[in-house]
This record gives C-alpha cells, structure tokens and sequence, in this order.
C-alpha cells in the first residue's frame, strides 16, 4: 500500500501488510481493525431487506512522534479503542452508510461521524468495480489530537502554536476494483483521493509541513476459505 506518512503529509510510505476480513452470513463483519454485528437483516431477529444496523468496535493505532521528522516535538497520539455504532441503507447497486466512533482508551480521547456513499459500477462474473465517496465530521478533541499545536509543541517543533475546533476533517472519494481468478483466488486495487478540510487543513502542521490533497493506493490477493 502507498500511503502518506502521517495524515496531512505530503510525503509517502509503501508498507505490506496483510488484510484480514471474516464475514459471517449478515451477522458478524469483521475487517482489519474495525468489528460490526448488524442486528438488522435476513439472518437476524429483526428483519430487514434493505437497513443493516448494529455496534461496532474499532482499533486506531494513533500515531508516533517516530514515523516523521516533521512530527518531532508534537508527542505521540495513543492507540485508541473505539466503540461506536452503524447504520446502512442499500437499495440496488448503491449503498449510504454513517458510521460514529467514540475513542474510550485514552488515545485520541474523541469523536468520528464518517458518512459514506457507494456504488456498485460494474458487476459480472469475474470482475466488481466499486466507488465510494466519503466525508469524516470530528470533534475537538480528536481535531486537536492529530492537528492542534499546544503552546509547548510550539516550542518542540517550531510550529506555531494552533487551537483547533470541531467540523468536517476530509471529503474524499475512492475506485476499487476485484477480478476474480478461480474459487479462491483473486486480485483487488484501490486508489483514492481525500482532501482535508477546515481546521485539518488549516493546521501549522499540514499548511507548512504537508499537503491538503491526500492520497492512497493499494493492491491485494486476497484468498477466499
């Protein structure tokens, strides 16, 4: 996977790490790091044809002063443990989703609406070619953990010191696309594109350090059992 550093920067990490994703019939949806057990659905008590809706349980795994000389000064944002909740209409190919996420492990400390809206483009026997756009509302607290400067960081990292509000963090939009080889097999690629919004990309740290306009790209073989 292609990937800034840090978000907000400008400069780009390739890393490899595996993709763990476990579905259970429309019960249990597991991800990464991200959990969800829908209690809206055919295999569930209460039956939906099109809602999906239930908690979820997310890992964020912060981030460290270490992974960029331009976060020298600013400290480490902890792991956070998210606990939260979803809820999703599908109607044919195209699916709206909101998703709240409340950090309850001392990491960022805050809070995530992330809204989203797919489409199935294009769906045949072998091959999916998806498209989703997203936008991601915070509060101040999580603003302030991944890009607010307190006094102090003012005089760690020379950034000027910045006291950031709560509103919308990003508006981006991404394709992913999966061809499917044989029973087991298969290839997937996802490129994407965000950009930061409001007190993000007004932050010291992405105005004279980063970049507003991010961007992501990744490849898998994904296994199927």
């Amino acid at each position: 996977a292609i990937s800034p550093e840090y978000e907000g920067d400008n400069d780009y990490d390739i890393s490899i790490a595996p993709l763990v994703s476990f579905h259970y019939r429309d019960l249990i949806f597991v991800d990464n790091n991200h959990i969800r057990v829908n209690i809206l659905g055919s295999d569930t008590l209460i039956e939906s044809e099109n809602f999906k809706a239930g908690p979820s349980l997310s890992i964020d795994f912060g981030r460290n002063e270490s992974n960029s000389v331009d976060l020298t000064g600013l400290g480490d944002v902890g792991t956070s443990v998210e606990l939260g909740g979803f809820v999703s209409y599908q109607q044919g190919p195209t699916r709206a989703r909101i998703r709240v996420r409340q950090d309850v492990a001392s990491g960022h400390n805050g809070m995530e609406i992330i809204g989203d809206f797919r489409i199935l483009f294009y769906n045949s026997e072998k091959t999916t070619i998806v498209t989703t756009i997203k936008g991601t509302w915070v509060n101040e607290t999580y603003m302030d953990s991944f890009f607010g400067v307190t006094p102090f960081q003012s005089t760690q990292s020379a950034l000027p010191a910045f006291d950031s509000g709560s509103g919308f963090k990003d508006l981006g939009a991404n394709i992913t696309m999966s061809y499917l080889f044989n029973d087991k097999w298969s290839f997937a690629g996802n490129v994407g594109y965000k950009q930061l919004l409001g007190d993000a990309k007004n932050s010291p740290l992405v105005q004279l350090r980063g970049s507003k306009n991010q961007f992501v790209g990744a490849a898998f073989a994904v296994y199927t059992w």
